[in-house]
């Protein structure tokens, strides 16, 4: 008996410092440094242009090279296939068209709590006021998403490269969408693409 008692003890301690190991080295995997990331000045902050780093669960810092990051530009992570989640700080007030374009990995889009403009529905990104469907993350899955009613907008590109929509139930209260907001959705039922197209364009799909 004392024998198996050692070898439990002796083994669960192992198992404790894997762990510990193991999540240390994902924190590093996923540590963001100002070199994963392009930046462009903006008043008194920085914008970021592009990011660079590995992907992973990537959350955006908020500050770089010692000022504020207050936007995410266009198409700032352009088709990173890599990119598992993203988290955005309280201190970005804009979000470029397409910034998560193509990512086709990115299962969820987080944001601060604190965040005066934007807020994180179940990993879709939304304005604040909940009034504009920013992106949804080409990698979340499913095959149908029914929009929350009072969102009056869906912003261009929104569901861009999300291959596996096929249904997408859109309330009375959206007036608007913007240009490719179902750019790259090939497997929308022809029923859907057609009433979609039928309310708000040609537009929204190219």
């Amino acid at each position: 008996m004392r024998k198996n008692k050692g070898s439990f003890f002796g083994f669960f301690g192992m198992a404790v410092v894997m762990g510990f190991v193991l999540t240390v080295w994902g924190a590093a995997l996923f540590a963001q440094t100002a070199a994963d990331f392009d930046t462009k000045a903006a008043g008194n902050g920085v914008v970021i242009t592009k990011y660079k780093g590995a992907g992973g669960n990537v959350v955006i810092p908020a500050t770089i090279g010692g000022k504020a990051v207050v936007g995410i530009g266009e198409e700032a992570f352009p088709s990173n296939e890599s990119l598992a989640s993203v988290t955005i700080p309280d201190g970005v007030t804009g979000i470029g068209r397409s910034a998560f374009g193509g990512c086709s990995g990115l299962t969820a889009i987080s944001v601060s709590s604190e965040n005066r403009q934007y807020q994180d529905r179940d990993g879709v990104l939304f304005t604040k006021d909940g009034k504009t469907l920013h992106s949804y993350p080409a990698g979340k899955g499913g095959t149908a998403y029914t929009i929350p009613n009072g969102v009056t907008s869906i912003g261009a590109s929104a569901f861009g490269g999300y291959t596996g929509l096929a249904s997408v139930t859109i309330p009375a209260s959206v007036t608007s969408i913007g240009d490719n907001a179902f750019y790259g959705c090939k497997s929308l039922k022809p029923e859907v693409h057609a009433d979609i197209e039928k309310r708000f364009g040609k537009s929204v799909f190219q």
